[in-house]
């Protein structure tokens, strides 16, 4: 395995990610789009008005450089033009092929700063919001954590019947008992997008290492599982399609296991 691909669990300080900057006039076009293209949007309700996916950001500030006005790596963060967008992108399409998705809009990393708590206490900050969801809505059985990336460009992008699409990678924490649950389905969602959009993901990477989290939550659910979209140096419109993509298989793979449990 090349270790110079796999995903980075690094990041700058605080008072870094939470930094005012500017995103492009474009992105701040688009993000107004989104935002009326939410409202707008309808369910298919094959989940008969059921909310099954549950969809976090831990690390909601990360950002796609293409879309700020900077070059800098570590300043790939905005609390407005971020990976959340690519969270609403995959809740929608997941609605229009009518599977019910919920994602939280509660921002973590403004619950870290009220709290005095460190970057790396985003996953016990949105740990808390699962839990939340969980006990809230009996029919949840999917949860999926969307970051993005730091690798390079050439690392995380591929071009798919001519479409370019922001590279994904799925991330499963091996420091828990259940881990091989996640595991399977990290897998199984891996092998459909391969089979169906040649090289879009990168794989499945169980980190089970010291100096990585090894659980992400993770433990809290079977199917749970952590997806990052893209990279710093991906583009918003890459990642949702990458997005759209994950959409479609997870539509597939649902309504499979569906026939299979009638």
């Amino acid at each position: 395995m090349d270790y110079t691909t796999l995903p980075m669990e690094s990041a700058p300080p605080m008072d870094v990610i939470m930094a005012e900057r500017e995103a492009t006039q474009e992105s701040l076009a688009k993000l107004e789009k989104l935002e009326k293209e939410k409202e707008a949007t309808q369910s298919n309700d094959t989940t008969n008005g059921r909310k099954i996916v549950h969809i976090i950001h831990s690390h909601n500030y990360e950002s796609y450089l293409p879309e700020l006005k900077t070059n800098v790596i570590d300043e790939a963060f905005h609390n407005q033009i971020n990976v959340t967008l690519v969270g609403d992108k995959l809740a929608k399409e997941l609605e229009k092929r009518g599977i019910g998705a919920k994602v939280e809009e509660r921002n973590i990393q403004e619950n870290l700063l009220t709290r005095g708590w460190v970057y790396a206490k985003s996953y016990d900050a949105s740990r808390e919001f699962v839990k939340e969801a969980i006990a809230n809505n009996d029919d949840l059985e999917f949860f999926f954590d969307l970051h993005r990336d730091v690798l390079p460009r050439e690392n995380t992008t591929v071009t798919i019947n001519g479409d370019v699409y922001a590279r994904t990678i799925f991330v499963v924490g091996g420091k828990h008992e259940n881990y091989k649950k996640n595991l399977e389905l990290a897998e199984q969602l891996h092998g459909l997008l391969e089979k169906d959009y040649p090289g879009l993901s990168r794989g499945v990477i169980l980190q089970k290492a010291p100096g990585n989290n090894g659980i992400y939550n993770q433990d809290l659910s079977p199917n749970s599982i952590l997806i990052e979209m893209g990279g710093v140096h991906n583009s918003l419109a890459e990642a949702e399609l990458t997005a759209e993509a994950i959409a479609d298989v997870f539509s597939k793979f649902y309504l499979e296991a569906e026939k299979v449990n009638e």
